[in-house]
């Protein structure tokens, strides 16, 4: 990839890369020409991940809640690569319980994954970032931080927190040029959505699905990779004059407000 006259080699940075989303925007910045390095708590599906992206594409164990195995890892791509380009800050967690029966490790376990892990890896990156080509963050948020369903107190307050660390970190770091946005899905294929299916019934899991088709705008469930090119657009040069903003790939859901 060229950036004015001289070639750089950018190097985009993916978290919860193994699978779903975070799979989906590896491939994405692979295909854009960036080196790629994906980040995930399974160490099996992340480095078969990898393989099939090729490349010199590099996969790294870690779970991004816990700040010394994010710091080391990033400690390895200074190593590896001594830059970053671009932090798809992606991994997350999810579970539909309802406040008053949640148990207080897991909602801590949501907030420590959906909120301080964002934060972590952001501060992380950002040494590595000011270099000649400055670099651009981008949080994966949700729709559930705008319009919440019953069930996801911590996910969503999570969610909305990011949100904001977007729009704040986005003055502190505009100085530098580097850019911070999110990115909110509405309901997509992953295996995220597959494992919160799980424990309903094929009638129900049916009902479900007609029912979250019917909540939105474009009548349907949303693919990884609409996402995935949203965020790499974002950390290009055509979104050069975008930060500290949520841009919301929903399929129209929070138009409809149905669900």
């Amino acid at each position: 990839m060229t950036v004015g006259t001289t070639s750089v080699t950018r190097v985009a940075v993916v978290t919860g890369a193994a699978t779903g989303i975070g799979f989906a925007g590896a491939r994405a910045f692979a295909s854009a020409g960036y080196k790629v390095v994906l980040v995930d708590r399974d160490a099996d599906r992340v480095n078969a991940a990898a393989r099939e992206i090729g490349g010199d594409s590099l996969a790294l164990t870690c779970d991004v809640s816990v700040w010394e195995d994010v710091r080391d890892a990033f400690q390895v791509i200074r190593s590896v690569f001594g830059r970053i380009d671009a932090l798809f800050s992606n991994a997350g967690v999810s579970g539909y319980v309802l406040f008053e029966d949640m148990e207080v490790d897991d909602m801590r376990s949501q907030i420590d994954v959906n909120l301080f892990g964002h934060l972590y890896c952001a501060k992380a990156a950002l040494p590595l970032m000011v270099c000649e080509t400055p670099g651009n963050i981008v949080f994966t948020a949700s729709v559930q931080g705008h319009l919440t369903l019953p069930g996801c107190v911590p996910y969503a307050a999570a969610k909305a927190g990011l949100m904001a660390v977007a729009r704040a970190l986005a003055v502190e770091l505009g100085p530098k040029g580097i850019r911070v946005n999110t990115v909110s899905p509405g309901t997509i294929d992953t295996s995220m959505l597959r494992r919160d299916l799980a424990d309903l019934d094929d009638e129900k899991v049916k009902d479900f699905l007609s029912l979250v088709r019917g909540a939105n705008a474009l009548g349907r469930i949303g693919d990884s990779r609409e996402i995935a090119d949203v965020v790499v657009f974002l950390c290009s040069d055509a979104a050069s004059y975008i930060t500290g903003q949520d841009v919301v790939v929903d399929g129209g859901y929070l138009r409809v407000k149905k669900f």
